[in-house]
């Protein structure tokens, strides 16, 4: 009954925030559409948490109470300042009745909703650094860097684990890490919608398109994952839905529609820079219409000026943060500089392809010599964007209808309104930029879930003419209809979390962290640490591990136990056990600290005795 309680306290803390945060948004923006707001609401709760966990982290106060109490406290303060600012006229929390996309809707929320309460978190990137570093911050009471071989853990932008954190802090438990990309995905899906409305699309192909974004099988597959790439999309929506009231010709904005712009692109980066530099063109146009209007400016000039750097700036930032991960990393996955012009140009083609049922032949004249996660060579290995796997699953019907939407502009370009053309062109160009950046690999359909979030933006390209058409819509149903029923089967198939019984009975307790794919052996090997760890009646465990160790499960487990675990980089004196899986504990060939026992990987202090209740050598 606690851990009952502990649940519904976390989930009440961070929902009592968010809901806070909305609403001063919602007063903010004068009671626009609740869709437009939900994503600058999420962007305002990631750098709300990331001030309240850093503040928190100067006390060593990162701990259920404190943490609790800071998002209750920050949920009534936006309340407040919400009610004082009393917007123009009352927001409406619906519009119209559910009917048959709202049956469908929540037929997907089911499908994938069980399977992010059903299984315990199971991503590979999250059981070596996502939700790793997460328990290093429950055991640390604090979110500061560690030391730890897992460069990643403190290297790479934390605002979604602050999120998870959040709830795993409150409950004492993980069953809720699920959760935080859930709700991203509603607060994308429902964005969808009125996004494209405001970039010119009528209400019919506005609501297809929200189906589509919704059912995209990498959204689907990423909404009961642990990683960050859904809460990344959700701030990408954000920074478009900032920087529609500077788009006005005339000077509309407010210093708080400014403030609100600064927010998501804060929140962005905090998460991960990819969002910012999909939106990069829409922040290049809003600049452009601020400077402009602005007193006293020399308009035009200074206006191109900022536009070029809001550009750079977006491209400059995830290389910056990448750059620190060291320098294999980037040429892995980075162009370096201003080479391979031609590789650059034809890489956003290759993206596509990814996302398209095409035979993997017909990549093979645009493949380089070895993609990055594919196991043959002259190959972009399309088949496995077939797979309903959380890492390399494409996203056919969004890209079809995209397509589709970028064809009919290019016929009737001049039959489309501004915003249309606006939005069609930044959604290209967003694209382009990104694979001008990133090298193509297997999984990258993953990383370009921002752009499957501002896809939206292309409907308005299509004239009203043409939408108000009876002949097209047939084709429209049956690429609603196909999208849907892919994505309710990708939902159902997941690779690491299918909804079938004896799968999800196997993937809910402790040998959850390691299924599907995991050699069988890793499960039995951590088993057997734990269990000789309670022989010893130690309470200090230390953890020696690799780059893309299997950190969290280990970890996690120990700490639930009761053991206090921290990851060691050195011989330093600390703990009673040792758990490495790179070879010999650190300093072990000079003076050794730890005796080996016979479970392998596993050694005690060499010590007279071990205190049972404390676990400190003595």
């Amino acid at each position: 009954m606690t851990q009952v309680w502990r649940l519904a306290a976390g989930v009440v803390a961070l929902g009592s925030a968010y809901l806070g945060c909305l609403s001063l948004v919602r007063a903010v923006r004068r009671g626009r559409q609740l869709g437009l707001a939900a994503p600058l609401a999420l962007a305002l709760l990631v750098c709300v948490e990331t001030l309240l966990l850093r503040a928190l982290s100067i006390w060593s106060a990162v701990a259920p109470l404190p943490v609790a109490t800071g998002n209750l406290v920050v949920g009534a303060a936006a309340a407040l300042l919400a009610w004082g600012i009393r917007p123009e006229r009352a927001p409406r929390m619906f519009a119209g009745r559910p009917g048959g996309a709202g049956m469908v809707r929540l037929a997907l929320l089911a499908l994938v909703g069980l399977a992010a309460l059903a299984y315990r978190p199971n991503n590979f990137d999250s059981m070596t650094y996502h939700l790793a570093r997460v328990a290093h911050w429950i055991q640390l009471r604090s979110v500061g860097p560690y030391p730890t071989n897992v460069t990643r853990q403190v290297l790479l932008p934390p605002g979604a684990e602050y999120l998870v954190l959040v709830l795993q802090v409150i409950s004492g438990s993980d069953r809720l890490a699920n959760l935080v990309q859930l709700g991203a995905w509603l607060v994308v899906a429902g964005a969808a919608a009125p996004l494209a409305r405001c970039f010119g699309s009528g209400r019919a192909l506005a609501k297809a398109g929200a189906l589509v974004v919704m059912a995209a099988p990498m959204a689907l597959l990423q909404a009961s994952s642990t990683q960050n790439d859904l809460v990344a999309a959700g701030c990408a929506v954000a920074m478009a839905s900032a920087v529609l009231p500077l788009l006005h010709r005339e000077a509309r904005w407010r210093p708080a529609d400014l403030a609100l712009l600064s927010v998501a692109v804060a929140a962005g980066l905090l998460v991960k820079p990819t969002a910012v530099l999909f939106a990069a063109p829409l922040l290049a146009v809003g600049a452009f219409h601020v400077i402009r209007s602005a007193p006293g400016v020399a308009g035009p000039r200074l206006a191109a000026g900022v536009v070029v750097l809001t550009l750079a700036a977006g491209a400059v930032a995830p290389v910056v943060l990448a750059g620190r991960a060291g320098a294999s990393s980037q040429e892995a996955f980075l162009y370096q500089g201003l080479g391979s012009p031609f590789d650059r140009a034809v890489n956003g083609l290759r993206g596509l392809l990814r996302n398209l049922p095409l035979p993997d032949a017909l990549g093979a004249p645009l493949s380089p010599p070895q993609t990055v996660g594919c196991n043959r060579p002259d190959s972009l290995c399309l088949d496995f964007n077939r797979w309903p796997h959380e890492d390399f699953s494409g996203n056919p019907a969004i890209a079809l209808l995209v397509l589709a939407s970028l064809a009919v502009a290019v016929v009737a370009w001049r039959r489309i309104s501004g915003r249309g053309r606006l939005g069609a062109v930044a959604l290209v160009l967003g694209w382009m930029s990104f694979h001008a950046l990133f090298r193509d690999n297997a999984w990258i359909t993953r990383l370009q879930l921002p752009a499957v979030a501002l896809a939206p933006l292309a409907l308005g390209a299509v004239p009203r003419g043409w939408q108000e058409r009876s002949s097209w819509r047939p084709l429209l149903g049956a690429l609603v209809v196909a999208a849907v029923l892919h994505g309710g089967w990708v939902a159902i198939h997941n690779q690491r979390r299918p909804l079938r019984l004896e799968a999800i009975q196997r993937g809910s307790g402790e040998e959850g962290y390691y299924a599907p794919d995991v050699p069988i052996d890793l499960v039995s090997w951590h088993g057997a640490v734990l269990g000789a760890l309670a022989r010893t009646g130690c309470r200090q465990l230390a953890v020696y591990t690799g780059g893309n160790s299997y950190d969290y499960p280990i970890s996690w487990r120990a700490m639930l136990r009761g053991v206090e675990v921290r990851t060691v980089v050195a011989s330093d004196g600390w703990g009673c056990a040792l758990f490495t899986d790179i070879g010999p504990p650190p300093g072990q060939r000079g003076d050794p600290q730890w005796t080996p026992t016979e479970v392998p990987g596993f050694y005690v202090a060499r010590v007279a005795s071990i205190g049972p209740a404390t676990g400190a050598a003595r």
